[in-house]
């Protein structure tokens, strides 16, 4: 299977061509009479024992190691609700909280300037309405991977959209205010990654979200968290090391799953990873590369390669 002696060392890193430490697969799926082959590279296996994987291109009929805009899909934004109407409505993010989820609550965003009170976290942050962000990839997934690789990913991986609060005294807040453009409001990975240097792989919030298919997802793809990217080497300068060298430096920009914080703007952030490796963040209105994550069952056997760029696993 995938998860073999080979894995356990490829899950501390690889080198380019997954030489070293092999870490490269190939997924080839058939869509609407067209057939696909892309390619992508483990970094973590999952509480059930499966095998999380982040989308690195298409196979080019000799290599799987891609880099800058191969190694994604088209840039987008988060969020793309059209012209301002006024410097209160930027893009529909200015101070509108709800859109640092990668699912928002529609009833607390976009020109409900009204919402000044706080409010509870579990009724704020809801599930109900796709961002631009979860569309994009959902989309690319049924046109590309299709629904007959569901049944060779798992369907309640989790992917954790932490939407935990903090204020800017890094202190835990259970309520929060959905339209506040001068008030700062952090989120949990900000809280670990730059102020602690403590990335985690645990989701604080799991019932509201870690989502599945069965709760949050359409299907069972979505972003890898800047918890993830940390711990693969793509650190805060001053806070963690970072690496221009780590599996998952690209070259390009590309988005994280993890909301970071509402400046004292109103400016509403999301966590990346920039083209050196760097983690960082940047406004949800700007569109940057997007890589889908999923993850294989556990127990997936390959039908031949070694995980290597030039001889990556096949799964089929």
């Amino acid at each position: 299977g995938i998860i073999d002696s080979s894995f356990t060392n490829s899950s501390a890193g690889s080198s380019g061509d997954g030489t070293l430490y092999p870490n490269y697969v190939k997924l080839t799926t058939t869509v609407s009479g067209t057939t696909y082959s892309t390619c992508w590279r483990i970094f973590r296996t999952t509480a059930s024992g499966g095998v999380k994987m982040i989308y690195n291109g298409l196979w080019t009929g000799s290599t799987c190691a891609n880099a800058t805009t191969s190694a994604q899909l088209s840039s987008t934004a988060y969020y793309n609700r059209g012209t301002p109407s006024s410097s209160t409505n930027y893009y529909g993010t200015k101070g509108f909280i709800a859109y640092a989820g990668y699912n928002y609550n529609n009833t607390y965003a976009y020109n409900n300037t009204s919402n000044t009170s706080a409010i509870d976290n579990n009724t704020l942050f809801t599930n109900s309405t796709a961002s631009n962000m979860r569309t994009t990839v959902e989309n690319w997934y049924t046109s590309t991977l299709g629904t007959a690789t569901n049944s060779l990913l798992e369907s309640n991986a989790g992917y954790c959209n932490d939407r935990s609060t903090y204020n800017t005294s890094n202190t835990e807040t259970t309520t929060t205010i959905p339209y506040a453009p001068s008030t700062q409001t952090n989120f949990g990975a900000r809280d670990r990654n730059y102020v602690n240097a403590s990335p985690s792989l645990a989701c604080p919030y799991p019932s509201r979200d870690l989502l599945t298919t069965s709760k949050g997802l359409g299907y069972p793809v979505a972003l890898i968290t800047i918890d993830e990217a940390v711990l693969a080497g793509n650190g805060y300068s001053g806070k963690e090391a970072y690496a221009a060298t780590s599996y998952l430096t690209s070259g390009s920009y590309f988005w994280s799953l993890s909301p970071y914080f509402r400046n004292s703007n109103g400016f509403v952030v999301v966590a990346r990873v920039y083209s050196d490796g760097y983690a960082n963040y940047d406004y949800v209105v700007n569109a940057y590369g997007v890589r889908p994550v999923i993850s294989l069952t556990s127990g997936t056997t390959p039908e031949s390669g070694s995980g290597t760029a030039t001889d990556p696993w096949v799964v089929e």
